[in-house]
């Protein structure tokens, strides 16, 4: 997680997503909001101050620290101090459900999605046909780096998460980095091939 908020409102955010990842999570918040005084920004949180919530974003599954805006080499080398004191295992991940799938809306288990009988094409109207979908999770063919493309520029009208249905390494590939969330696949890929390309990105395997 980067910019946009001081430590303490970003450990709130940490907090939501710790839940749901066993991924270790990225903590580089801003020393505090902008202030801007006769044409000059300054930003307000001093070093000392920035480094107070970092206990709590360790405990709250954060293991890499760094700094945004505001912050300066003071900052930074408070921040390195900090870290290095804390004990190891306040950096040991998490056991967490894992069996959310999510898109840029929604977030739900994977047992409680309810997925399309149809295939959707990757054609010009696959953006109306996810609108459509309301209470379903689509199910959409790709088979092919076009496909992915359309995919990617059409998957903020989903509702509900994608379940990607491919069998071309390359493909899927292509549309599972640049899915906005966690992905569920289904694949005739040998399990020797898929496993390691879902494992990379986080994406959930099934039979549907």
């Amino acid at each position: 997680m980067n910019c946009s908020t001081g430590p303490d409102e970003m450990l709130e955010n940490i907090k939501r997503l710790t839940n749901y990842t066993r991924i270790p999570l990225i903590a580089k918040p801003n020393a505090g909001l902008p202030e801007v005084t006769g044409g000059v920004t300054r930003f307000n949180i001093s070093p000392e101050e920035f480094v107070k919530s970092v206990p709590a974003l360790a405990r709250a599954g954060v293991s890499v620290f760094g700094g945004c805006c505001g912050t300066t080499d003071k900052h930074i080398a408070k921040l390195s101090e900090v870290v290095s004191a804390l004990p190891d295992d306040l950096f040991e991940i998490k056991t967490v459900d894992t069996d959310y799938i999510s898109n840029e809306r929604t977030m739900i288990r994977i047992r409680d999605a309810v997925f399309s009988e149809a295939e959707l094409k990757c054609d010009d109207s696959l953006e109306d046909n996810l609108i459509e979908l309301s209470d379903e999770c689509a199910r959409v063919r790709v088979e092919s780096d076009r496909d992915a493309g359309v995919l990617e520029k059409s998957q903020h009208a989903a509702h509900n998460p994608i379940c990607r249905i491919w069998d071309d390494y390359y493909a899927l590939d292509a549309a599972l980095v640049s899915y906005n969330g966690r992905a569920v696949v289904s694949s005739k890929l040998d399990s020797e091939i898929l496993k390691p390309l879902c494992n990379k990105y986080g994406a959930i395997i099934t039979d549907i």
